[in-house]
């Protein structure tokens, strides 16, 4: 696949000595040229009933221009692109986008092949790919075929299709191209990034939950003030663009970057500073290593109480950060979620924890969703519980959940399918202990596995005194019930069925 590359270089920020990355991209090879009509029509064409003229607007998909297409009454609507040179039997992907001025029709787009005196030798890739366009969006057609043994010239033509646009009608194009091999990489789509450290956090304002945004020309920076003191750390990029809409493209990522390290805390060079003769002697640095146990402690704190601006750069008292969940630090997050009753677990990267705080599950507690969700998140792929309400009462709701869709190979519902009787279980396997070691744990953990049953029952003999079959197990499960009682409002009455 025909992508676009990234590079990454990390130096350091000489006032604050903070990792800086700097990104840039390169797209495919265009073999079109620029393929954006910034500097005119760039060679396009109309048949007798189209004309196409270069057409300001911001609309465009990149820059400030299009190739617009108007229409005149008639069969004969196909516009052209000037010839592209290629090489034979050579596989290329042509790729045009499409946007309706004011009404939306289904479009093509097809690439004909030409020998080096010009002659036509038909259209590659199956003939054409259809596409209908929008009025709100731009929409990417393309083709992918291989030139015959004779093609020297390829040539682009868009056309509404299959029926003809009626007279006035106007259409525009924007970034088109033919590139080598197979390509799906749409140059002038919006391009975000995520950087990821190689302790495995990304960079606040680059994760996959809020990734960082690069400029039309491909390129951006952004500085990692939450980067580890002392420590040489590398960058990884990783690009994605979302086309029209469409499924995220992503290309490979970068090479990782040379190892930099985050400067000193400033609380520490300040307490440095102030050793006097000490300092002088300090040729090892260990007195160094030592005041930075201090200074990175009381940096914390330092800096969140220190002024600096807010993400539209004003001015902002230090203290607004620790409320603002752009520029909280990580540190500061579950201090930050007790506001909307979010409970974070720290070992989550810092995007997930940041989503967790803007969507908090419990607001949404005591809703339809959260109930089923409650219960769905136990559930295979495919499986769903159900919920009937004010069955009873208007104080009552029942749920059934799907035995058969359970998740986990480890689960009582998986022994009482291998195992008829409890006599059978306990032939297999010498102590509960060893059940649990011996069966795949590929399930989840909790009180219907094996795991659960070893706290639950001291030995299998306990555990068949306890129930009539193994597929009693299955009934006796509270995993899911702790679950759905969680997410229940109080005073509502719950029946929990397992069939």
């Amino acid at each position: 696949m025909n992508r676009a590359t990234v590079t990454a270089v990390a130096t350091t920020d000489p006032l604050s000595g903070a990792p800086v990355v700097d990104i840039s991209i390169a797209g495919p090879v265009n073999l079109a040229g620029l393929g954006s009509f910034e500097t005119g029509v760039e060679g396009w064409t109309g048949a007798a009933d189209v004309a196409v003229s270069q057409l300001a607007t911001s609309s465009a998909m990149d820059g400030a221009d299009v190739l617009e297409l108007t229409y005149a009454t008639g069969a004969y609507q196909v516009a052209s692109s000037a010839f592209i040179p290629c090489e034979p039997l050579t596989e290329y992907t042509a790729l045009v986008s499409v946007r309706a001025a004011a009404t939306a029709r289904a479009m093509s787009v097809s690439v004909q092949q030409w020998t080096a005196g010009f002659a036509s030798l038909g259209y590659f890739g199956g003939g054409i790919a259809q596409f209908t366009d929008s009025t709100s969006s731009w929409t990417t057609g393309s083709i992918t075929g291989t030139t015959l043994s004779t093609a020297a010239w390829l040539q682009l033509y868009v056309t509404p299709f299959p029926s003809a646009a009626p007279g006035g009608e106007q259409h525009w194009l924007d970034e088109y191209g033919v590139f080598l091999g197979t390509s799906d990489w749409v140059p002038g789509n919006q391009v975000t990034a995520t950087v990821l450290r190689s302790d495995g956090q990304y960079v606040l304002g680059a994760s996959p939950l809020n990734p960082l945004v690069l400029s039309s020309a491909g390129t951006a920076n952004i500085v990692d003030r939450a980067a580890p003191y002392g420590v040489p750390v590398t960058y990884v990029v990783n690009l994605s663009c979302v086309p029209n809409g469409g499924s995220p493209i992503t290309a490979p990522p970068s090479v990782p970057t040379a190892p930099v390290i985050m400067g000193q805390a400033p609380d520490t060079l300040t307490l440095y500073g102030r050793m006097g003769w000490a300092q002088t002697q300090d040729t090892s640095g260990e007195l160094l290593d030592w005041l930075s146990g201090l200074g990175e402690m009381a940096q914390s704190l330092d800096s969140i109480a220190t002024d600096g601006y807010d993400t539209n750069g004003n001015v902002a008292p230090g203290w607004s950060q620790v409320l603002d969940i752009d520029r909280c630090p990580t540190d500061w997050l579950p201090w930050l979620g007790q506001f909307v009753g979010a409970r974070l677990d720290p070992m989550k990267r810092d995007d997930v924890q940041r989503s967790t705080i803007e969507h908090p599950a419990g607001w949404a507690r005591g809703t339809r969703g959260a109930i089923l969700a409650a219960a769905n998140r136990y559930l295979a792929n495919g499986y769903t519980a159900t919920l009937d309400e004010r069955d009873t009462s208007p104080y009552h709701l029942t749920i059934t959940i799907p035995t058969v869709g359970y998740v986990g190979s480890t689960t009582c519902l998986a022994l009482s399918q291998e195992f008829a009787t409890c006599a059978d279980l306990i032939g297999a396997f010498a102590t509960c202990l060893t059940m649990w070691s011996e069966i795949p744990s590929g399930g989840i953990s909790g009180a219907s596995t094996c795991a659960e049953l070893i706290t639950l029952y001291a030995t299998c003999a306990v555990l068949a005194a306890s129930v009539a079959t193994c597929a009693d197990l299955w009934a006796t499960d509270f995993l899911i019930s702790q679950s759905i009682t969680a997410v229940v409002p109080a005073g509502i009455n719950t029946t929990i069925v397992y069939a």
